[in-house]
């Protein structure tokens, strides 16, 4: 066997040739973009951001995997869409933990051709307080309230009077 262009050649037992194309794949070109609404760059920990992703391609997208840090954080498949080959997805991202967070998006085509997206950089941080406001009614007390509310009463009776 061997190659001559696009041609294989391989012979049989009797040594004759038989010729087989090579399958061709098309070129293919993708688009792909990560944007998170506004100039949001800290998320605190008790809060989630939605994060946007365009994608196009020439040919169905197979498949879009949103990564974090270099690993797979969810994937999800255009070929349930509409138009697989251009598609705008959602995702809703949380941290785990504070820090420094590089998103990034690949989409692959039908014929395995792949792109990956701009980095999204965002910043864990500590959560921020919360405030509840509740009208009280009479008789209430403050631990009646904290177990209506789901409030650790350590929680609420060290910062009242």
């Amino acid at each position: 066997m061997f190659l001559a262009g696009s041609l294989i050649f391989v012979y049989n037992y009797d040594k004759n040739p038989i010729f087989y194309k090579e399958p061709i794949r098309p070129p293919s070109s993708i688009k792909v973009n990560l944007e998170s609404l506004g100039e949001v760059t800290a998320v605190p920990l008790n809060s989630t951001i939605n994060l946007y992703t365009y994608a196009k391609s020439e040919y169905p997208l197979e498949k879009v995997d949103l990564y974090i840090n270099g690993q797979l954080y969810q994937s999800a498949s255009p070929l349930d869409h509409a138009d697989p080959s251009e598609l705008f997805l959602e995702w809703t991202w949380q941290p785990g933990t504070t820090g420094l967070f590089d998103l990034m998006v690949e989409a692959v085509d039908v014929f395995g051709v792949n792109a990956f997206s701009n980095v999204v950089t965002l910043i864990g941080e500590e959560a921020s307080t919360v405030s509840i406001s509740h009208l009280s009614e009479q008789g209430e007390t403050l631990e009646s309230i904290a177990l209506e509310q789901n409030i650790p009463l350590g929680r609420n009776t060290k910062q009242q009077p």
